[in-house]
Protein backbone atom coordinates (compact mmCIF):
# COMPACT_ATOMS: atom_id res chain seq x y z
CA UNK A 1 0.00 0.00 0.00
CA UNK A 2 1.31 3.36 -1.25
CA UNK A 3 0.04 5.20 2.18
CA UNK A 4 2.22 2.70 3.94
CA UNK A 5 5.14 3.09 2.49
CA UNK A 6 5.18 6.99 3.00
CA UNK A 7 4.18 6.76 6.29
CA UNK A 8 6.99 4.49 7.44
CA UNK A 9 9.78 6.47 5.10
CA UNK A 10 8.86 9.58 7.41
CA UNK A 11 11.28 10.28 10.03
CA UNK A 12 8.49 10.92 12.58
CA UNK A 13 11.39 11.04 15.30
CA UNK A 14 12.06 14.35 14.17
CA UNK A 15 8.36 16.49 14.82
CA UNK A 16 8.39 18.77 17.52
CA UNK A 17 4.98 18.60 19.07
CA UNK A 18 3.01 22.04 19.33
CA UNK A 19 3.22 23.72 22.44
CA UNK A 20 -0.27 23.75 23.11
CA UNK A 21 -0.63 20.13 22.48
CA UNK A 22 0.26 18.57 26.26
CA UNK A 23 2.39 17.05 28.15
CA UNK A 24 5.69 14.89 26.70
CA UNK A 25 4.02 12.14 27.86
CA UNK A 26 1.41 12.58 25.52
CA UNK A 27 3.04 13.05 22.74
CA UNK A 28 4.50 10.25 23.41
CA UNK A 29 1.67 8.30 23.71
CA UNK A 30 0.92 9.72 20.25
CA UNK A 31 4.07 8.60 18.33
CA UNK A 32 3.98 5.20 19.62
CA UNK A 33 -0.36 4.80 19.11
CA UNK A 34 0.90 5.81 15.72
CA UNK A 35 3.88 3.39 15.04
CA UNK A 36 1.90 0.52 16.68
CA UNK A 37 -0.71 1.63 14.18
CA UNK A 38 1.70 1.53 11.11
CA UNK A 39 3.03 -2.42 12.53
CA UNK A 40 -0.20 -3.46 12.99
CA UNK A 41 -1.33 -2.56 9.27
CA UNK A 42 1.61 -4.47 8.03
CA UNK A 43 1.04 -7.38 9.70
CA UNK A 44 -2.78 -7.20 8.47
CA UNK A 45 -1.80 -6.62 5.00
CA UNK A 46 0.62 -9.95 5.08
CA UNK A 47 -2.09 -11.65 6.39
CA UNK A 48 -4.84 -10.69 4.03
CA UNK A 49 -2.23 -11.67 1.16
CA UNK A 50 -2.19 -14.98 2.57
CA UNK A 51 -6.08 -15.56 2.68
CA UNK A 52 -6.08 -15.15 6.31
CA UNK A 53 -8.86 -11.99 6.20
CA UNK A 54 -11.45 -13.24 8.78
CA UNK A 55 -8.69 -14.62 11.65
CA UNK A 56 -6.89 -11.19 11.33
CA UNK A 57 -9.98 -9.47 13.28
CA UNK A 58 -8.46 -9.16 16.25
CA UNK A 59 -5.62 -6.56 14.12
CA UNK A 60 -8.53 -4.58 12.47
CA UNK A 61 -10.24 -3.95 16.01
CA UNK A 62 -6.80 -3.37 17.28
CA UNK A 63 -6.35 -0.33 14.66
CA UNK A 64 -9.98 0.99 14.79
CA UNK A 65 -9.41 1.32 18.90
CA UNK A 66 -6.05 3.07 18.36
CA UNK A 67 -7.86 5.37 15.84
CA UNK A 68 -10.58 6.16 17.67
CA UNK A 69 -8.33 7.04 20.65
CA UNK A 70 -5.94 9.73 18.67
CA UNK A 71 -8.90 11.77 18.02
CA UNK A 72 -9.51 11.44 22.00
CA UNK A 73 -5.72 11.97 22.66
CA UNK A 74 -5.46 14.76 20.10
CA UNK A 75 -8.39 16.67 21.77
CA UNK A 76 -7.78 16.16 25.63
CA UNK A 77 -4.30 15.16 25.75
CA UNK A 78 -3.88 15.63 29.55
CA UNK A 79 -7.01 13.49 30.46
CA UNK A 80 -6.45 10.80 28.40
CA UNK A 81 -2.93 10.48 29.99
CA UNK A 82 -4.77 10.30 32.95
CA UNK A 83 -7.14 7.71 32.29
CA UNK A 84 -4.84 5.73 30.83
CA UNK A 85 -2.46 5.47 33.56
CA UNK A 86 -5.18 4.73 36.08
CA UNK A 87 -6.61 2.07 33.77
CA UNK A 88 -2.88 0.87 33.87
CA UNK A 89 -3.23 0.76 37.36
CA UNK A 90 -6.12 -1.55 37.51
CA UNK A 91 -4.39 -4.08 35.06
CA UNK A 92 -1.91 -4.07 37.60
CA UNK A 93 -3.94 -4.71 40.29
CA UNK A 94 -5.52 -7.61 38.34
CA UNK A 95 -1.84 -8.94 37.99
CA UNK A 96 -0.85 -8.34 41.92
CA UNK A 97 -3.76 -10.49 42.66
CA UNK A 98 -3.35 -13.47 39.99
CA UNK A 99 0.24 -13.63 40.87
CA UNK A 100 0.64 -13.28 44.34
CA UNK A 101 3.23 -15.36 45.90
CA UNK A 102 3.67 -17.37 42.53
CA UNK A 103 5.57 -15.46 40.45
CA UNK A 104 9.01 -13.76 40.99
CA UNK A 105 7.69 -9.85 40.30
CA UNK A 106 9.32 -6.95 42.03
CA UNK A 107 5.92 -6.49 44.37
CA UNK A 108 7.37 -2.91 45.95
CA UNK A 109 7.42 -1.53 42.27
CA UNK A 110 4.17 -2.90 41.71
CA UNK A 111 2.72 -1.43 44.80
CA UNK A 112 4.21 1.69 44.26
CA UNK A 113 2.27 1.93 40.65
CA UNK A 114 -1.05 0.67 41.58
CA UNK A 115 -0.88 3.14 44.79
CA UNK A 116 0.24 6.57 42.78
CA UNK A 117 -2.44 9.15 42.90
CA UNK A 118 -3.94 10.84 39.96
CA UNK A 119 -6.07 13.92 39.89
CA UNK A 120 -9.92 13.17 39.47
CA UNK A 121 -10.85 13.41 36.04
CA UNK A 122 -14.53 13.29 34.07
CA UNK A 123 -13.24 11.40 31.24
CA UNK A 124 -12.33 8.00 32.58
CA UNK A 125 -15.67 6.58 30.99
CA UNK A 126 -13.78 7.40 27.52
CA UNK A 127 -11.95 4.34 27.80
CA UNK A 128 -14.91 2.28 27.39
CA UNK A 129 -14.75 2.00 23.66
CA UNK A 130 -18.96 2.62 23.07
CA UNK A 131 -18.60 5.87 25.22
CA UNK A 132 -15.34 6.86 23.31
CA UNK A 133 -16.97 6.37 20.13
CA UNK A 134 -20.35 7.97 20.81
CA UNK A 135 -17.85 11.39 22.29
CA UNK A 136 -15.89 11.32 18.63
CA UNK A 137 -19.38 10.57 16.89
CA UNK A 138 -18.22 7.46 15.52
CA UNK A 139 -20.95 5.29 15.55
CA UNK A 140 -19.93 3.49 12.27
CA UNK A 141 -16.61 2.78 13.65
CA UNK A 142 -18.22 1.45 17.03
CA UNK A 143 -21.00 -0.59 14.74
CA UNK A 144 -17.69 -1.93 12.45
CA UNK A 145 -16.04 -2.53 15.87
CA UNK A 146 -18.70 -4.58 17.45
CA UNK A 147 -18.69 -7.53 14.50
CA UNK A 148 -14.80 -7.57 14.59
CA UNK A 149 -15.15 -8.60 18.48
CA UNK A 150 -17.61 -11.22 16.83
CA UNK A 151 -14.95 -12.68 15.18
CA UNK A 152 -12.16 -11.85 18.36
CA UNK A 153 -13.52 -14.12 20.31
CA UNK A 154 -14.79 -18.03 21.02
CA UNK A 155 -17.93 -17.44 19.99
CA UNK A 156 -21.06 -18.19 17.79
CA UNK A 157 -19.75 -16.05 14.90
CA UNK A 158 -16.40 -18.04 14.42
CA UNK A 159 -18.37 -21.32 15.44
CA UNK A 160 -19.92 -21.56 12.27
CA UNK A 161 -17.03 -20.21 9.92
CA UNK A 162 -15.82 -23.72 8.85
CA UNK A 163 -18.67 -25.61 8.79
CA UNK A 164 -21.23 -26.46 5.70
CA UNK A 165 -24.67 -25.49 7.08
CA UNK A 166 -25.83 -29.42 7.07
CA UNK A 167 -22.24 -29.88 10.09
CA UNK A 168 -20.83 -33.00 8.09
CA UNK A 169 -17.90 -31.10 6.31
CA UNK A 170 -15.80 -28.80 7.11
CA UNK A 171 -14.52 -26.35 4.98
CA UNK A 172 -12.22 -23.05 3.97
CA UNK A 173 -14.63 -19.79 4.19
CA UNK A 174 -15.81 -18.19 1.23
CA UNK A 175 -13.56 -14.97 0.08
CA UNK A 176 -14.38 -12.62 2.79
CA UNK A 177 -16.31 -9.39 2.24
CA UNK A 178 -14.15 -7.32 4.19
CA UNK A 179 -11.76 -5.45 2.30
CA UNK A 180 -8.24 -5.09 4.63
CA UNK A 181 -6.87 -2.91 2.31
CA UNK A 182 -9.40 -0.42 2.41
CA UNK A 183 -9.98 -0.52 6.43
CA UNK A 184 -6.54 -0.61 7.16
CA UNK A 185 -5.76 2.55 4.60
CA UNK A 186 -8.87 4.51 5.71
CA UNK A 187 -7.98 3.86 9.69
CA UNK A 188 -3.94 5.13 8.88
CA UNK A 189 -5.34 7.98 7.11
CA UNK A 190 -7.76 9.04 9.91
CA UNK A 191 -4.81 8.64 12.44
CA UNK A 192 -2.43 10.93 10.21
CA UNK A 193 -4.92 13.63 10.07
CA UNK A 194 -5.22 13.99 13.86
CA UNK A 195 -1.21 13.91 14.12
CA UNK A 196 -0.74 16.30 11.50
CA UNK A 197 -2.96 18.56 13.90
CA UNK A 198 -1.46 17.61 16.74
CA UNK A 199 2.59 17.98 15.54
CA UNK A 200 3.90 21.33 14.47
CA UNK A 201 6.07 19.84 11.69
CA UNK A 202 4.02 17.14 10.23
CA UNK A 203 6.69 15.30 7.56
CA UNK A 204 5.59 16.74 4.06
CA UNK A 205 4.99 12.90 3.06
CA UNK A 206 1.82 12.65 5.49
CA UNK A 207 0.59 15.77 4.10
CA UNK A 208 1.30 14.56 0.13
CA UNK A 209 0.05 10.96 1.04
CA UNK A 210 -3.41 11.93 1.79
CA UNK A 211 -5.51 13.40 -1.52
CA UNK A 212 -3.89 10.53 -3.57
CA UNK A 213 -5.31 7.83 -0.47
CA UNK A 214 -8.51 9.44 -0.41
CA UNK A 215 -9.29 8.87 -4.12
CA UNK A 216 -8.07 5.51 -3.99
CA UNK A 217 -10.29 4.83 -0.82
CA UNK A 218 -13.29 6.89 -1.74
CA UNK A 219 -13.11 7.11 -5.92
CA UNK A 220 -15.96 9.74 -7.70
CA UNK A 221 -15.48 11.77 -4.14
Amino acid sequence: MDALAAYKAADLTQIRIRASAGSDISSEIAYSWFKHMLRTSEAILTLADADFDTEIAPLRRSLMEHCTAMFWLTRSPEKTVNSLFKAYQQTLRKIEMATAGKWDINYDLLRAMVEAEMPPNDENNLLSFKALTDAEEAQATYAAWLQETAFSHAGWSTGRLYVKHDGTRLQLPDSDVRDSYRVTAMYLLFAADRLIDYWENPPILLQQSHPALITRLFPGH
